[in-house]
């Protein structure tokens, strides 16, 4: 390809252009969707980047024009993994991944400033050699998804930093014509760490930060974000609920406790027995592509792992005192429900095995495997990355070698339906019977977990998990997703991710919204070389020599 030819010596020495064979790699996905990459470089050298931008611009209007499609760690595993939005016949991806600095840090603050290579794992283990006291904004992703990638998707973690886009206060990167952009106190903070512009999230005068998440806008090179401190008590809890029917009431308790406690409870994760069955257990109808857990198999897996049926997982930061007054409210609140509870904190840990004998569950016959997911599980919500959740995505994958939990190099089928839903008990209740009956009819598995991130307001997650190998399930898991999101938005229930087929399909191009959205992008991207089609639902109009 010519723009190859005219790329190749624009790059550093230290940038890799990778060869035809290694394309394949960046192909592979959990979502069964087709792109072309025609060719990718992994950059070492920030200053490749627009020069990279330049020529795409500057062969826009030839034979030769390419679009640029650019990936932090390539993890964003069930919504396109590192697959670009648009599908052009010259895609040149440029993976970010090796610029992994760690640029800045304030370790009275918790200011920092990080490249997008920086992983929640890189994160961790920079703060943990040296004795930094802050947290990761960890996901249910792991330990190799990029920090930045996490916050421009718009992520949500259960740490108390929820919104983790929230917690960035500065950006710096590339514009599609290859000009810099910077916050905006940045030229105006004439001192040597420039601390006030890493610091202060809104700058002065209009607030453009903003446009760099979710859209196509630029290519990121550079994140100032606030951590937030460990406290000096850290204890999550675990509520069990035995019964389906108390998910009403479950969802007030959450309510509640979140009213009362906001800023020292975190977000609340509330988990289906099925969710909980996956990173337990290992499903029964491997091999049966197309079968779903039958009543009598999640019965004597919630028998044999010790499972509730609804399970409430959140976690109180602050000091001593404050933790134990708020988990004594709680307590309090319990008491209109039947449930079992189990509050942790790491001097209380080495007693838990043994305290479990008194819980009426099944799980006293395998204590050590319920204390090692409990640990695990409050690791997470202790800032530390694990790959707990990250094994649903294995749920009908028949694997047979060692995992790399990268879902999408060991063939996971992984699509996510990601909506907003106003947490009214009745309306949760609506939500769950619509996923649960949905999935039924497309004979997919339904996993159902709602963080609540703010009063009276939860994400859902819901993955679907079907067999790649399996073209009917790979249609069941589409058809699924198609009607959770077109029932659900009849509901209101309203995404606020989407996947890279979605973002073409399901926005509306004359909705007021996308009108000026359109505008801007052509203010800043005339030519539709950066990221065209990334939220941005007009470019399925202006396609350049696209497949058909």
């Amino acid at each position: 390809m010519t723009f190859v030819r005219a790329l190749q010596p624009l790059l550093a020495k230290s940038d890799t252009l990778v060869s035809e064979d290694g394309l394949g790699n960046y192909l592979e996905n959990c979502e069964s969707i087709e792109r072309t990459i025609s060719a990718a470089v992994i950059l070492r050298n920030e200053d490749t980047i627009p020069k990279i931008l330049k020529l795409a611009e500057q062969l826009s209007e030839t034979d030769d024009a390419f679009i640029v499609h650019a990936i932090s760690s390539g993890n964003n595993w069930g919504y396109g993994s590192s697959l670009p939005s648009a599908d052009h016949k010259n895609t040149l991806l440029v993976d970010l991944s090796e610029l992994d600095k760690i640029l800045f840090f304030d370790n009275t603050t918790g200011v920092i400033t990080i490249q997008p290579g920086v992983t929640q794992e890189k994160l961790y283990q920079f703060l943990s050699e040296n004795h930094y006291s802050f947290l990761v904004p960890t996901t249910g992703a792991g330990p190799t998804c990029s920090i930045i990638g996490n916050a421009l998707e718009r992520g949500y973690g259960i740490t108390p930093y929820t919104d983790h886009f929230m917690a960035v206060n500065s950006i710096k990167g590339y514009l599609a014509d290859g000009s810099i952009y910077r916050s905006a106190l940045h030229d105006l903070d004439l001192t040597e760490s420039r601390y006030i512009h890493r610091a202060f999230k809104w700058g002065i005068g209009p607030y453009l930060d903003g446009i760099f998440s979710q859209s196509g806008y630029g290519i990121v090179t550079e994140m100032s974000l606030q951590l937030k401190h460990i406290p000096e008590c850290v204890e999550s809890f675990f509520i069990l609920l035995p019964e389906n029917e108390q998910l009403e009431k479950a969802t007030h308790l959450i309510y509640e406790i979140l009213k009362k406690h906001e800023g020292i409870v975190g977000s609340i994760n509330l988990m289906d027995l099925h969710r909980t069955i996956s990173m337990k257990a290992v499903n029964p109808n491997l091999g049966k592509p197309q079968a779903t857990l039958t009543e009598t198999q999640e019965e004597e897996i919630r028998k044999r792992e010790g499972l509730a049926r609804w399970t409430i997982m959140g976690t109180i930061y602050n000091s001593k005192e404050v933790v134990k007054a708020v988990k004594r409210d709680i307590k309090r609140m319990l008491k209109s429900i039947r449930c079992r509870t189990l509050f942790t904190n790491d001097l209380r840990m080495k007693f838990i095995k043994g305290a479990l004998s008194f819980f009426p569950f099944s799980s006293l016959s395998r204590p050590a495997e319920f204390l090692t997911t409990i640990k695990r599980a409050e690791k997470i919500m202790k800032g530390s990355p694990d790959r707990l959740a990250l094994e649903l995505a294995y749920w009908k994958n028949e694997i047979h070698r060692e995992k790399t939990y990268n879902p999408a190099k060991d063939n996971c089928g992984v699509l996510w339906y990601a909506p907003l839903v106003r947490t009214e008990p009745k309306n949760v209740s609506k939500y769950v019977e619509m996923v649960r009956s949905i999935c039924e009819k497309h004979s997919i598995d339904s996993f159902i977990t709602i963080t609540n991130f703010k009063q009276g307001l939860g994400d859902s997650t819901i993955p679907i998990l079907y067999n790649k190998d399996d073209a009917q399930d790979v249609q069941n898991a589409k058809n699924c997703l198609r009607e959770l999101t077109e029932t659900g938005l009849s509901m209101g229930f309203i995404p606020y991710r989407l996947n890279v087929d979605q973002q073409q399909k399901l926005l509306d191009k004359n909705a007021p919204f996308w009108t000026a959205e359109a505008k801007i992008k052509q203010a800043l991207d005339p030519h539709q070389v950066l990221n065209p089609g990334r939220y941005n639902p007009s470019y399925q109009h202006r396609k350049m020599d696209a497949r058909s």
